[in-house]
């Protein structure tokens, strides 16, 4: 699947696109098929801090279907 997510803190190219191997859900959780998402305030505030999330993707404001 495709992403955009973050390459390394500090580096010239700090958002990278490209693709990733498609998630499996872990027991109690779901699988979305995302459609759209938004980049949200917290999102913008920790990018410009250089604050990576643990999965390395931004954008947990998404729409989509449930697979």
């Amino acid at each position: 699947m495709k992403s955009v997510i973050s390459n390394k803190k500090g580096s010239q190219d700090k958002f990278v696109y490209g693709e990733v191997d498609k998630p499996l859900p872990d027991e109690n959780e779901i699988l979305v098929k995302t459609l759209t998402v938004s980049l949200n305030a917290t999102d913008y505030r920790s990018m410009k801090l250089g604050l990576i999330p643990k999965k390395k993707k931004f954008g947990s404001d998404i729409a989509g279907t449930i697979e």
